[in-house]
């Protein structure tokens, strides 16, 4: 999967998550991220159909089918603690129908044994992920202010 990293550091979201119950706030957090998560999973998806490849493209449509949000999952005990997520390819996925286990080599390279030259990676995912992570975090922070909201009203 590739790996998206976030800390709420917003004053007024640290503050309205503080004022809630444990077990309301991780509630809310969990509704928020997968809320906001949503279009950009498509986004991602949109991003591999359209990569440019030579020959087939039954494994980029693999891939952008086994694209999904892995989380959020606790990172430590308590209802308190903090949340992870990973928006990614899933490997295990049966509609890639196994093709998408070349999502590694397709996004980081590799060295071709044969001829003995590096194929360079498309770093697709990657720069997506550089791309759009403001945004993601940005968004997240504004879903869990609205679902604070409609709770505390």
């Amino acid at each position: 999967m590739t790996n998206i990293r976030f800390k709420v550091e917003d004053r007024e979201v640290i503050r309205v998550l503080r004022s809630l119950s444990p077990k309301l706030n991780e509630q809310i957090r969990r509704k928020a991220i997968r809320a906001a998560a949503r279009p950009y999973i498509n986004e991602l998806k949109a991003a591999w159909r359209a990569a440019p490849f030579n020959g087939d493209g039954s494994t980029r449509k693999a891939i952008s089918a086994t694209t999904r949000l892995n989380g959020p999952k606790r990172r430590g005990s308590g209802p308190g603690a903090p949340l992870w997520f990973e928006i990614g390819v899933d490997y295990a996925g049966k509609r890639g129908k196994e093709r998408q286990k070349v999502w590694h080599l397709m996004e980081h390279g590799f060295q071709h044994k044969a001829s003995g030259s590096r194929v360079p990676g498309r770093f697709i995912s990657t720069r997506w992920v550089r791309k759009r992570g403001p945004a993601i975090a940005r968004r997240i922070q504004a879903e869990i202010l609205k679902f604070a909201k409609e709770v505390t009203g």
